[in-house]
């Protein structure tokens, strides 16, 4: 342990241990303030129903397995939540050490500062999801190519972030290119790739099973252009996670602007860590882009993994700053983070459940729809079936009371909006309405725009 303090002034040591506390603080501090998001709520349905991972979520069985065998089949969602807060503690870790091996003291503590604040990384750390562990175990990963470790210890971190998210398969893959572009030896490729090419045969299995539809179905709904997808990205670094973005503090420009001048710091600097940073952040970009036409693969945090590598690389390139720059740059993270205060309340899936328990209450209307997925069904102890076809079945000559936890099935409510009054209109912040439909004597069609302009600041609207 003197070894990787050592070198280390008296104010280095106390930063070092002062920013770990504050980072194990910042990922278990009231884990149980907000109610769960819905991929929350799939991950505590998939760990009680581990049998149905491998024909229906796109993710492989990893995550969940880890779950199962750590936490049981019964476990809360908060208790998956303090599992991934540790999980990535032992990350920070891991990256303690391996830092040190593979930077200066100088560049070492400012990747620390920035790695054990990095706001992307304390959002997803505190999430019953495993984005905090690609984003770590991508780091992890990078840094044992870094310092040159032996090639097992590469593989078998390489296949366990891989079955974390077959994301990480990018990384790894660009990493050994990389390899051979420099040392031209075919074995070495060979056993590099061998997590990429068992996590591709996972899924190759599974298209084979199920065909790429099934495989795809979890991820084809999200609908992003290009632009959308590299901005998110981007700004994703800087704390903003779904499903936080429709509440962030910080404007998209902002974000773009630091992560500019990071960009010009790191390119003046001329660091290896750097190049390694433009090659797999343009590889990631364009191998989505490529992979786009069969699934949207624009989905920011699937590259979450870039956040790390551009901590690191932005670390390396300070490394022989002038103290005016490297000190400022020290404190910067903590000044942000008090900006961007990531344990803020923000409405979830429980708010609005109880929002429509309490309009269910005092509405004595029998016929009643309601739009969520099987996961949010089991988790709400309500009933769940395809909302499209039940809204079919409904008697538009009765009132009907819709309620749409996720604000995606508009379907369901055009099929009544032409041929009844719409009495109330509560929209649950940005995601999720409740509508209460009344017969028409005479039907008109009415335009959803004058939907839109009946609504009042209160979140209802009379018609």
């Amino acid at each position: 342990m003197r070894k990787f303090f050592g070198g280390h002034s008296l104010i280095g040591v106390t930063i070092i241990i002062s920013v770990f506390i504050l980072a194990v603080f910042l990922r278990f501090f009231e884990l149980d303030s907000q109610g769960p998001w819905t991929d929350e709520i799939a991950s505590w349905w998939y760990l009680r129903h581990l049998d149905t991972v491998f024909y229906r979520e796109s993710h492989s069985p990893l995550f969940y397995g880890i779950l199962r065998f750590f936490l049981g089949k019964d476990a809360t969602i908060s208790g998956i939540r303090h599992f991934v807060a540790a999980v990535s503690v032992i990350h920070l870790i891991e990256l303690f050490f391996l830092g040190q091996l593979a930077l200066k003291k100088r560049a070492f503590l400012l990747f620390w500062v920035f790695i054990c604040l990095n706001p992307a990384d304390i959002v997803h750390a505190r999430m019953a999801r495993h984005y905090s562990w690609l984003l770590e175990g991508v780091l992890v990963y990078f840094l044992l190519w870094k310092i040159d470790s032996p090639r097992w210890m590469r593989m078998i971190a390489g296949v366990f972030i891989a079955f974390t998210h077959v994301f990480a398969v990018i990384p790894i893959t660009l990493l050994a290119m990389f390899d051979f572009y420099r040392h031209r030896r075919v074995k070495d490729l060979a056993i590099s790739l061998i997590p990429s090419f068992i996590s591709l045969g996972y899924y190759a299995v599974r298209f084979y099973t199920f065909g790429s539809e099934k495989v795809m179905s979890n991820i084809s709904w999200v609908k992003s252009n290009s632009w959308i997808f590299l901005s998110s990205t981007i700004t994703q670094f800087f704390g903003d996670s779904y499903p936080r973005f429709e509440f962030y503090p910080v404007p998209p420009a902002l974000a773009a602007v630091i992560f500019a001048i990071t960009l010009v710091s790191i390119i003046y600097y001329r660091k290896q860590s750097g190049r390694m940073f433009f090659f797999i952040f343009i590889s990631s970009m364009i191998l989505v882009e490529i992979l786009s036409p069969w699934a949207n693969f624009r989905v920011n945090r699937f590259v979450i993994y870039l956040s790390g590598l551009w901590l690191f690389a932005l670390a390396d390139s300070l490394e022989d700053a002038k103290d005016y720059v490297f000190y400022p740059v020290l404190i910067c993270p903590v000044l942000y983070l008090i900006y961007l205060n990531p344990l803020l309340d923000f409405p979830w899936e429980r708010e609005r459940v109880q929002q429509w328990n309490k309009v269910n209450g005092r509405e004595a209307v029998s016929q009643k729809l309601v739009c969520m997925n099987i996961y949010q069904s089991e988790y709400f102890g309500m009933k769940y079936g395809p909302c499209m076809e039940q809204a079919l079945l409904l008697d538009s000559t009765k009132p009907i009371l819709f309620f749409d936890l996720n604000g995606t099935e508009t379907y369901a409510v055009a099929r009544f909006v032409s041929s009844m009054n719409v009495t109330d209109y509560i929209p649950l912040d940005i995601r999720g309405l409740i509508v209460r439909f009344d017969p028409k004597e005479n039907p008109v069609p009415v335009p959803v725009k004058k939907l839109k302009k009946n609504k009042v600041k209160n979140g209802k609207s009379k018609k």
